[in-house]
């Protein structure tokens, strides 16, 4: 079994119906997010960079498991769901 299933089996990761529209409204946040951190850096206000940008990364990963049907648990979930990408070559920046 790999991660991904794994995952599932354990009931962390879970199949729903495919959003587009919370996936854009997802994406839309985490452009928002991004802007903040953007501003908070350019003024110096560092700590608050990092929590917008936790943030941006948050929503951004949210906007492609949305898209996909996929629900998880907890949020450090998605970084396992963002490995199936990056092995198959197929996530784009």
């Amino acid at each position: 079994m790999d991660r991904i299933e794994d995952l599932y089996y354990q009931g962390h990761l879970k199949k729903v119906e495919p959003s587009p529209l919370k996936s854009a409204l997802s994406l839309k946040e985490a452009k928002i997010w991004l802007k903040e951190a953007e501003l908070t850096y350019e003024n110096g206000y560092h700590r608050s960079t990092r929590i917008s940008v936790y943030f941006a990364f948050l929503h951004a990963t949210r906007a492609v498991t949305l898209r996909d049907g996929i629900l998880e648990t907890e949020s450090h979930y998605l970084l396992d769901y963002l490995e199936k990408y990056c092995a198959e070559g197929t996530l784009k920046t």
